[in-house]
C-alpha cells in the first residue's frame, strides 16, 4: 500500500474516531462499532493496469449528524471488487438480514457497478446493542435505472408508483444514490435524486411537489425560506423507502454557506446562545472539515429535522 494511501485511511480512521469520542451524550457508546467498521475496511492493492504494479484502492469516507446529535452515520465507498469482501465480512458482525443480501447480490449482477459503498449507523447510543448498517452505489445513475433498482428492493411499496409519476411530470432524470439497509427490522432503500431545474426557485419547487406527492409533511416555511436564500449550485431530493411507505423525505443544498448551516441548526435545535454551537464546532473541528458538503432538511416519523453531511478528503 502507497504511503499517501495509507496516510488517507488512517487520517480518515483518525478524524472519525476523535469526532465520535468527543460527541455529547450517548453517542460516545457507538465507538466499539466504529472500530469493527473501521477494521473491516482494511483492503488490500489492486491492480490499476496490465503491466503496472499492484496500488492500494482510494476510499472515499464520509459523516453525517443530525442537528439534534441523536443520529450519527459513517460511510465509505471503493472499488466493488474490494468492498464486497469487506461488506460481507462487517455485515456477517452485525446479523444482516439474508434476504436484504440476497437482492444486494441481484442488485450488483444487473447493475455491475464500479464502485461500492457501506454505511453503518448509530441512533440515540443504541448501536451496540441494535445497529443499523447498509450499502450503497455512490455513482450516479439515470433515475429511470434508479427508480426501477429501487422497485425490485421494495417492490410492494405503492409510493413508488407516485414517485414514478412526479418524475415523468418534473422532468427529473438523475439518481445521485441508491442504497439499502440490511439490519433485521429495519429495511429500507435510500434514493437520492438530482432536482430538476436552473435554480434554487425551481429546485425547492420540485422538491415540495415531490413531498406532497409523496403525501409527507411540508417542510417549515422558515426552512424553506432558508433554502430559497441559499447559494448553492445543486440541490437533491432524499428519500428512505420501506416496504409500504416513506420513512424519510428530505432536501439537501450542496456545499451550504456558514451562514444557511447556522440558519437551519437553530431552527433544528432553538440554538441561541454561543454555547449552543460549541458541539457543532468541536465536531466539525475533530473531523478537520470548514463546514458540510450538504445540508438536508428532512421530515422523519419524529418531525422535522436538519442533518449534516462531510465529505473527507
Amino acid at each position: 500500500m502507497s504511503e499517501l494511501a495509507l496516510s488517507q485511511i488512517l487520517g480518515a480512521r483518525l478524524r472519525l474516531t476523535l469526532a465520535q469520542m468527543h460527541l455529547p451524550g450517548p453517542l460516545r457508546a457507538a465507538n466499539a462499532t466504529l472500530i469493527a467498521w473501521l477494521d473491516s475496511l482494511s483492503v488490500g492493492p489492486a491492480l490499476v493496469g496490465p503491466g503496472q504494479e499492484l496500488a492500494a484502492p482510494r476510499l472515499d469516507f464520509e459523516a453525517a449528524i443530525t442537528a439534534a446529535f441523536d443520529r450519527l452515520t459513517w460511510r465509505a465507498a471503493g472499488p466493488s471488487a474490494l468492498m464486497i469482501p469487506a461488506m460481507q465480512g462487517f455485515f456477517n458482525q452485525v446479523g444482516a438480514d439474508e434476504d436484504a443480501l440476497a437482492r444486494l447480490a441481484d442488485l450488483g449482477g444487473r447493475l455491475d457497478p464500479h464502485r461500492l459503498g457501506v454505511w453503518v449507523e448509530a441512533s440515540d447510543g443504541d448501536m451496540d446493542g441494535g445497529v443499523d448498517a447498509g450499502w450503497y452505489l455512490p455513482e450516479p445513475l439515470p433515475l429511470d435505472v434508479g427508480l426501477e433498482a429501487a422497485r425490485a428492493l421494495s417492490p410492494e411499496n405503492p409510493k413508488l408508483t407516485q414517485l414514478q409519476a412526479w418524475a415523468e411530470a418534473a422532468g427529473a432524470q438523475s439518481c445521485e444514490r441508491l442504497g439499502r439497509s440490511v439490519a433485521p427490522g429495519s429495511a429500507f432503500s435510500e434514493i437520492r435524486i438530482v432536482l430538476p431545474g436552473s435554480g434554487v426557485d425551481e429546485w425547492v419547487l420540485a422538491g415540495v411537489r415531490l413531498m406532497e406527492a409523496l403525501r409527507m409533511p411540508a417542510l417549515p416555511d422558515d426552512a424553506l425560506g432558508a433554502l430559497l436564500n441559499a447559494e448553492t449550485g445543486q440541490m437533491l431530493a432524499s428519500l428512505w423507502l420501506t416496504a409500504t411507505g416513506v420513512a424519510k423525505a428530505g432536501l439537501l443544498a450542496a456545499a451550504p454557506s456558514l451562514e444557511l448551516t447556522l440558519s437551519l441548526f437553530r431552527l433544528a435545535t432553538g440554538a441561541r446562545q454561543p454555547e449552543d454551537y460549541t458541539a457543532l464546532a468541536a465536531w466539525q473541528g475533530n473531523l478537520d472539515v470548514d463546514g458540510p458538503s450538504w445540508i438536508e432538511c428532512q421530515q422523519r416519523a419524529g418531525g422535522f429535522g436538519v442533518e449534516l453531511h462531510y465529505h473527507l478528503h
